[in-house]
């Protein structure tokens, strides 16, 4: 219930949210913002096989906040850690697919993957929802919410 509550708080500041605060300067286009966002999504996605979790450095904002499937909440030093701590137990990685909804200097960020255990057990679907928002001149994700779907029996997790 608590990260309902959180991701329904991140949706509605993300909904309400109209136009860059001063300073930020011109939001990038929608084309160019798309572009930055995926390059991000995919980086972190990539994470579940190999990657730098280094790139998470620039990708999330110091105020990030996010919540893993398992419901534990994490901010920026936390999820760089995990993800230099967590070997990866994926052989491989289906190509994510993102959706991106923009409001404003906010853009609420939809994806879906596919990862192939190592050992030959069943295919995991993973979903998220991030939040990114435009500020001091870059987009930084600054909530998330992970989730697993669970597989159903002749299920190809497409």
């Amino acid at each position: 219930m608590k990260r309902m509550i959180l991701v329904a708080a991140m949706a509605l500041a993300a909904c309400t949210q109209q136009k860059a605060p001063a300073g930020d300067g011109n939001l990038p286009s929608v084309q160019a913002s798309d572009a930055t966002i995926d390059k991000g999504e995919r980086a972190w996605a990539a994470l579940a096989i190999k990657g730098d979790p280094q790139v998470l450095q620039g990708l999330l904002a110091d105020d990030y906040a996010g919540v893993t499937e398992s419901g534990e909440v994490r901010n920026k030093a936390q999820e760089i850690a995990y993800w230099k701590q967590q070997p990866s137990d994926f052989a491989s990685a289906g190509e994510p697919r993102m959706t991106y909804r923009h409001f404003g200097n906010t853009v609420l960020a939809q994806g879906q993957q596919t990862l192939m255990p190592k050992g030959g057990a069943m295919p995991m679907k993973v979903v998220w929802t991030d939040v990114w928002m435009f500020r001091d001149g870059k987009w930084q994700a600054v909530g998330s919410q992970d989730s697993v779907v669970p597989a159903k029996v002749g299920d190809d997790m497409g």
